[in-house]
């Protein structure tokens, strides 16, 4: 009898350090984030998402590290807390953005429009600043970018209605894409 009752604690034991304690303050640490979302690599022969066009400033090291690097960031802006809100945030030496004029466009879908053209032909091809716009029917409109930030900054930072980049020197990329299409 006795030997029965230290086998039922044994397993009532490790079933109970088994169960993951909620700390309180704590509780995200248990919840599954959703994302990343999933975006194409037009590159790569796919199709690059339409009603889009871009800005951008060159600057950028395009060595592997750095690459692997705006990967990584542009993975995370589209996971966890940034999966399905306007949030900005600081990633990468980079302050990444993304907004919308009316909210006629969601986030996912703005994300998955504008991913491939951030990475692909944003960070590969060596833009240190880089804007996407995208519009779709008679309304919808978001956009999405990065930025170089100032060495010391660091944090989250909130949505931006402001593009920062360097007038002067913009460049809308969709014309040489589609002279590229055509040729």
């Amino acid at each position: 009898m006795h030997h029965h009752h230290l086998t039922l604690l044994a397993a009532l034991s490790s079933l109970i350090s088994a169960i993951p304690l909620q700390v309180p303050g704590h509780d995200f640490a248990f919840v599954p984030y959703p994302g990343p979302i999933p975006y194409s690599n037009p590159s790569h022969g796919g199709d690059w998402p339409q009603g889009t066009t871009s800005r951008y400033n060159g600057g950028l090291s395009t060595d592997s590290t750095t690459l692997s690097t705006m990967s990584k960031c542009l993975q995370d802006y589209g996971s966890g807390r940034f999966y399905d809100t306007w949030d900005g945030n600081r990633c990468g030496g980079m302050g990444w953005y993304k907004g919308t004029a009316n909210g006629k466009v969601d986030v996912y879908k703005c994300y998955q429009s504008c991913a491939p053209y951030l990475m692909y032909d944003g960070a590969k091809q060596g833009a240190a600043e880089y804007l996407c716009d995208y519009r779709t029917g008679l309304k919808g409109h978001c956009w999405m970018g990065y930025h170089r930030l100032p060495a010391n900054e660091s944090g989250v930072i909130e949505q931006t209605n402001s593009v920062p980049i360097n007038e002067t020197k913009m460049t809308v990329r969709m014309e040489a894409l589609e002279s590229a299409k055509m040729s």
